[in-house]
């Protein structure tokens, strides 16, 4: 039933009544029905550059009003129908408002997530692991570097170019017994992503065309 109900609505389509009047004869040319997609309201209603009446619906479908034979608008009374003639893409209110909230939620989430890996870090001479934990990397990036600085500080560099250090709690250090501490960025380094080297690459490929 609900099926059988959709589609007896859907098959509706909205009309208003419509009255085309002469200005130099001063009388009523044509008159009639003004057909509109199902579900929709008219948006715009004018004239081409020949004079040919025009409308479009919220649904973006233009109509023009084609006419019977060889009348004209100027020209007596004229018999016609209203023909879809071109399509024009529009969003509705509606449609527009959930699409640009679905796309806030959808960076938002992407921005409140924070990719991490965990890490193990080991004594070679000691043969026991000093410390462990998570390896913390900026949001929407990966892992591009890991290794050690001329004092032994575990470093990494993610895909952003962000260097983080493990920063020791106390006077441990790598070589003796286990040690507690955190990642903290220290620098930044500009690195291009893929996508920019390709946009930079073609525009200056276009420039010294």
């Amino acid at each position: 039933q609900q099926q059988q109900q959709q589609q007896a609505e859907d098959s509706l389509e909205p009309a208003l009544t419509y009255s085309l009047y002469g200005v130099l004869a001063k009388e009523r040319l044509a008159q009639g029905t003004l057909p509109l997609s199902p579900k929709t309201s008219l948006r715009w209603l004018g004239f081409s550059a020949e004079c040919t009446p025009l409308t479009m619906d919220s649904h973006g479908v233009i109509r023009a009003l084609v006419y019977s034979g060889q009348a004209a608008v100027h020209s007596g009374h004229i018999a016609g129908q209203w023909v879809p003639v071109a399509e024009i893409p529009v969003q509705r209110p509606v449609q527009q408002l959930k699409r640009r909230q679905q796309q806030q939620q959808q960076q938002q989430a992407e921005d409140s997530l924070e990719p991490a890996l965990t890490y193990s870090l080991y004594g070679v001479l000691a043969k026991e692991r000093l410390a462990q934990g998570t390896l913390p990397l900026s949001p929407k990036t990966s892992l591009r570097w890991l290794g050690f600085s001329a004092e032994c500080t575990p470093l990494t560099m993610d895909s952003h170019g962000v260097i983080r250090a493990l920063v020791y709690s106390g006077q441990a250090a790598v070589h003796s017994g286990h040690i507690a501490g955190q990642w903290v960025p220290v620098a930044e380094i500009p690195v291009q992503r893929p996508v920019q080297q390709l946009k930079r690459r073609q525009q200056q490929q276009q420039q010294q065309q």
